[in-house]
């Protein structure tokens, strides 16, 4: 059987922590640990995502080729959200956080909804935010 929702969340929630303190420790030299589909932090559908300070995505374990080196601090999700401006928000204003949007499925499927975990992490004088979410039933 596998997780509870409350259980899927700790985990996720554990691993976006962890990323943070490795990035805070090494900087962008650890991002190709984030691609390693044995590694855990990329779990099925579950991958770690970083921007940098403006919205350029630099890690999308999940699909690399579309979105990495994008800023897409202007993207909306399917009801008018502005994903990164918000990803940004919970991250920076609010300490990190939980917060529900659309997203495209890692194959290339249509957005569904999703749930992130979110939190930054500063490097010398760079600060990242990261993440990390999973798909779930609309609620």
């Amino acid at each position: 059987m596998g997780l509870s929702e409350e259980e899927k969340r700790l985990e996720i929630q554990e691993r976006v922590e962890k990323a943070a303190r490795l990035i805070e420790e090494n900087g962008p030299e650890i991002f190709p640990l984030f691609y390693d589909r044995e590694g855990e932090f990329f779990i099925g559908e579950e991958y770690i995502f970083i921007y940098d300070d403006s919205g350029t995505n630099l890690v999308n374990a999940g699909n690399p080729t579309v979105f990495e080196g994008r800023n897409l601090i202007s993207l909306k999700d399917k009801n008018g959200l502005y994903m990164i401006v918000r990803i940004f928000e919970v991250a920076l204003n609010q300490g990190g956080g939980w917060l529900d949007f659309y997203w495209p499925l890692p194959d290339g499927g249509p957005a569904t909804f999703k749930s992130a975990y979110v939190m930054s992490a500063t490097h010398g004088e760079l600060t990242y935010v990261l993440g990390m979410g999973y798909y779930k039933q609309e609620q």
